[in-house]
Formats: structure tokens, C-alpha cells, sequence
């Protein structure tokens, strides 16, 4: 049989098993990005969201499927959608690379399919061998598609599957989802098993096949309000200046961090170190958060758990990570001050460059006069225009 693309909605039509649309593509979208001194509309449009039940298939990739049927899934299944990124290259990998091994092995139970990362060859390798687990993405392209599966009651009853290199320390986020450790099946990203039974769900955010960025605020509302509700609410009233820096980064490190922090430190800006800190100490430290500064990378990612009225800095090198993914989509759609300080990159031992020639691992010198004028922006803010007493509405 000839392969062919086509979609989880078909082949579940094919396979007579149910299939649930949760929001529809509805046109083109214009949502406003808050910033310390003004605010842009920006294009942002409703992504398609669904899950389904499909059996004998793999799943490779960016959540791609293959079944035995000869067919492949691909659109709406990673936050990059467009022109089939890296479609051709993970089939060559994951499917052609190992026929004689495909479906001889299988998760027998009905599951639900996570994954927590996406994986994919690159010229130095396995994307998850070279460079490691991302935990941006494995909060804003994967925890968020939980929200799904649970609209259908399925997280209350049935296993999650995960990949077994997914770090230890980032199963606590699942478990303040109330997913229990006994509930997670592991499985390895290489030698993946088959599935007789599995529930796929769409990426909830993405760009889509034109290049626009579609956004489903209502999972990460729910994801936000999970998460509250397993710590006991959010911290507000701790009101608290965060600094989110790459100190332990071996890639796009700020050169002169030392002497950001000591200008942060003069405003009361404390320095939690999150990748040593639990899931829960990580959710209850940004849930109180009035200003958070953040070096770009995936420590970023957390502003999807600030409060609502929390004023986001970030520092990057000039022309990278320009996309809403993170902490810019969640700011807008939160309604988040949303505040980049871009900074000159500066030249070093590693160098990668993507899909348009960036160097997106480069590191990069902050200037700390532009700094200490956004911080002072972000907290006059503050001070001017938070209401925190009703009698005083």
C-alpha cells in the first residue's frame, strides 16, 4: 500500500473509534501584547484541538504517527506545523531505520500517549541525546494536552505514557496533576513500542501550515488552575521579585550574570535556584510572583504559573527566540506585562544555528542600564496601578 498522509480524525474514522474535537480553527484573531509602556496587537489565532482513539500504530517524533495501515499523522501533532518539518528526516529514522522492528512489541493496555519531548535527528544526532530534555517545551507543548484527555474523563482512568528519558524531577509535575506515579508506563524514545489501544491528542499550540501561531488558552487556564489547586492556591500576597537565571546553563549563558544580580539584589529580588527546587516549591514561588526577570531558556517557561497582573522581563540575544512560544504566548494570553530586553550576543565555544541562520546558543552580555530602567518601569507600575483593597476601588 502506498503510504499517505492523513489525519487522527480519519484514521479514527477509519478504525470506527471515537474522536473528539475540543475547539475549532475559527479565522484570524487579534490579541493584545501588554508591554511596560504600551501595548501591540499581535495575530494570534485558535488552534485546533482534539484527541482520538487509534489502535496499531507507532509514535515517533514530534508525536507523528505511523500505522499499520501505511499511513502517517503529522498535521496539528507538534507546535512547529508547517511545511513538514522535520517529517521526512524522522521517518527515516524512526520508521525506514528499524522495519524489521516495528510492531513487535507493544503497551498492551488502553493509555494515553504524553511523551513528554520530542525527539528528532539532527546532524549531531538524536535532538534528546545532543542537547538534552527541554523543559519549556515539555510544559507548554505536552502538560498542556493533559487538559484534553481530562475534558473526556480519560486521566482519571486510564495509564500515561511518557518517555523513559524524561528527568525524574519533572514527574512531580504530573503528579500535582494528579497523575499518580503508579498510573506513568515508560517507554524508551528509540526502540518505542507499538500500541494496541492509544489516545493522541493534537499539540494545543503550534504554527500552523501558513505560519501562524495558534494558541489554546482555555488548556492553559486549566493547567494553571490544576496546578493552584494541588498547592493550595496561588501565593499572592507573597509578593515576590524572582530572578531566573542560566547560572548552571553549559549553552546561551549571560557573561556578565554576576553583575545583573547585583542589581537585582538593590530591588529586592531574591535568586531560587528552580532546578533544585521541588515541582510544588517551583509552582508556589512564580504563583507569588509581582516582577519576574528571566535569562531566555526554558526557566522562562514557569511565567505560565504567575499571577495574572505579574510583569515578565526576559533577556535574550538579539534575534533569537522571537516566537510566542512560552512565556510570551502565556503572557498574552494571560494578560502578563510581557517586557524583551534584546542584548548582544557575544562570541563562544558552542554555535548552532536555525532554521533562518541564527546562532540560538549564543551567549550574551546584558546591559544592565537598560535593565535597571525596565525594572524601575515594572515596579512604579506596580505601586500605580495594582488595586489590592476593595475599599479603596
Amino acid at each position: 500500500m502506498r503510504r499517505t498522509l492523513t489525519s487522527l480524525k480519519a484514521l479514527c474514522a477509519a478504525q470506527k473509534h471515537p474522536f473528539h474535537e475540543v475547539c475549532i480553527d475559527d479565522g484570524d484573531l487579534g490579541l493584545s501584547r501588554k508591554r511596560l509602556r504600551e501595548s501591540e496587537v499581535l495575530e494570534i489565532n485558535p488552534s485546533y484541538v482534539y484527541c482520538g482513539l487509534v489502535e496499531d500504530v507507532q509514535i515517533f517524533g514530534r508525536t507523528f504517527l505511523y500505522s499499520k495501515a501505511d499511513s502517517y499523522v503529522f498535521h496539528c501533532q507538534s507546535y512547529q506545523n508547517h511545511q513538514l518539518q522535520g517529517l521526512k528526516e524522522c521517518i527515516a529514522s524512526f520508521i525506514d531505520g528499524r522495519r524489521s522492528e516495528l510492531f513487535k512489541t507493544y503497551v498492551e493496555d488502553e493509555c494515553i500517549f504524553l511523551g513528554g519531548m520530542w525527539t528528532e535527528p539532527t546532524p549531531g544526532g538524536l535532538s534528546h541525546e545532543v542537547y538534552g530534555p527541554n523543559f519549556g517545551h515539555f510544559v507548554f507543548e505536552y502538560l498542556n494536552r493533559l487538559a484534553i484527555f481530562d475534558l473526556y474523563g480519560l486521566t482519571a482512568r486510564l495509564p500515561v505514557v511518557i518517555y523513559e528519558e524524561l528527568p525524574e524531577r519533572w514527574i512531580e509535575f504530573l503528579e500535582l496533576m494528579g497523575i499518580a506515579k503508579d498510573r506513568i508506563i515508560r517507554v524508551p524514545i528509540v526502540k518505542a513500542p507499538a500500541y494496541r489501544k492509544v489516545w493522541v491528542s493534537s499539540a494545543c499550540h503550534y504554527r500552523d501550515t501558513a505560519g501562524k501561531f495558534r494558541f489554546w488558552t482555555a488548556g492553559l487556564h486549566w493547567l494553571r488552575f490544576r496546578m493552584f489547586s494541588a498547592i493550595g492556591g496561588p501565593k499572592i500576597q507573597d509578593r515576590r521579585r524572582l530572578y531566573l537565571g542560566r547560572e548552571d546553563a553549559t549553552w546561551r549563558k549571560i557573561v556578565n550574570e554576576d553583575e545583573v544580580k547585583q542589581l537585582l539584589a538593590k530591588y529586592g529580588f531574591e535568586f531560587p535556584a528552580m532546578s533544585k527546587m521541588s515541582a510544588r516549591s517551583q509552582i508556589e514561588a512564580v504563583s507569588g510572583a509581582d516582577v519576574i526577570v528571566s535569562a531566555a531558556g526554558a526557566g522562562s517557561i514557569l511565567s505560565h504559573f504567575a499571577p495574572e497582573h505579574c510583569v515578565n522581563i526576559v533577556l535574550a540575544p538579539r534575534h533569537v527566540g522571537k516566537g510566542l512560544w512560552g512565556g510570551m504566548g502565556a503572557a498574552i494570553a494571560l494578560r502578563q506585562v510581557f517586557e524583551r530586553i534584546d542584548c548582544d550576543a557575544v562570541e563562544s565555544s558552542i554555535s548552532r544555528k536555525d532554521t533562518i541562520g541564527v546562532d540560538e546558543v549564543a551567549d550574551y552580555k546584558v546591559d544592565v542600564l537598560v535593565l535597571e530602567n525596565a525594572v524601575q518601569t515594572a515596579l512604579k507600575n506596580g505601586f500605580e496601578n495594582q488595586r489590592r483593597d476593595a475599599l479603596g476601588l
